[in-house]
């Protein structure tokens, strides 16, 4: 039997992809310098873009508009410059 669940962070993606969220909250929490885990960060950021495309992707055209600027948020955040 396959069980499929839904949501933006299910998938099958490097381990790094899962400490994005973590780092990030740990870094604004304890007011952290950014370059922290930079790799993990990098990794993370470009596996959450095609994440975010296919959920959006599937709820078709009724996207919350708080959503809508997700898959170009990831990705304009992993070529800004010096971010990690």
């Amino acid at each position: 039997m396959v069980h499929r669940a839904a949501g933006p962070d299910q998938s099958v993606a490097h381990p790094f992809a899962s400490l994005l969220i973590t780092l990030r909250s740990i870094r604004y929490r304890f007011e952290l310098p950014r370059g922290a885990a930079e790799l993990a960060t990098k990794v993370a950021k470009a596996r959450r873009a095609p994440c975010w495309e296919r959920v959006l992707r599937s709820v078709g055209p009724d996207v919350p508009p708080e959503y809508a600027d997700a898959v170009p948020g990831w990705l304009a955040e992993l070529f800004e410059p010096g971010l990690p």
